[in-house]
């Protein structure tokens, strides 16, 4: 069952609506803080919702779903005289994940939500499809997951060298043939058949 609350933004107003499915029939009233830690604060009286974090794991990766509009598209429902601009594709979906519980009493139980985004260091894109490598483009040659501890120097553009300062990759799958030799398994971090597909 959709729970919804409205709220004002000066002179815009907002409808939040939180589909809590294990919570169908049930009165609950909650307040989202958004921010740049979003915060989601849900009333505990009865103790159903202890008992859902309980079960699920204090509801860690819960998707919680915010759906914003003005309030002359809510539905007719909500006025005494109905709404003839009722709207519902007039909206803006925002999509967060629980976190954490940050705080638990007898009243209320508050967690912190993170964006789909937000995925704790992971960089965005996490990979891409091309033939370069990817540890190569990120700066980690010599690094995990490259791993290369050998002494066979090469220029970025695969020259020999006894310089271990001018030891360089260039991110081709050829660099690394050098490097761990011709027979050896590679973790060459790129896409090698990506330069066959047409762009």
């Amino acid at each position: 069952m959709p729970l919804s609350s409205n709220l004002s933004r000066g002179a815009k107003s907002y409808c939040l609506q939180l589909t809590v499915q294990h919570l169908v029939g049930q009165s609950c009233i909650f307040t989202i803080t958004l921010s740049v830690t979003p915060t989601l604060n849900v009333v505990n009286l009865d103790g159903s919702l202890s008992a859902l974090c309980l079960a699920y794991q204090n509801m860690v990766q819960a998707r919680v779903t915010i759906r914003m509009t003005f309030a002359h598209y809510l539905d007719a429902r909500n006025f005494p005289d109905g709404n003839p601009q009722a709207d519902p594709t007039q909206e803006k979906i925002e999509v967060f994940y629980i976190d954490s519980k940050t705080q638990e009493d007898n009243e209320s139980i508050q967690f912190s939500l993170s964006s789909p985004a937000d995925l704790q260091g992971i960089k965005i894109p996490a990979r891409q499809i091309h033939s370069l490598c990817t540890w190569c483009m990120r700066g980690q040659y010599r690094q995990s997951p490259c791993g290369y501890t050998g002494t066979r120097y090469f220029t970025d553009r695969g020259k020999p060298t006894n310089d271990p300062a001018a030891d360089a990759c260039g991110g081709l799958m050829s660099d690394c043939k050098k490097r761990f030799g011709d027979t050896e398994q590679l973790p060459f971090g790129g896409f090698p058949g990506s330069a066959l597909l047409r762009r």
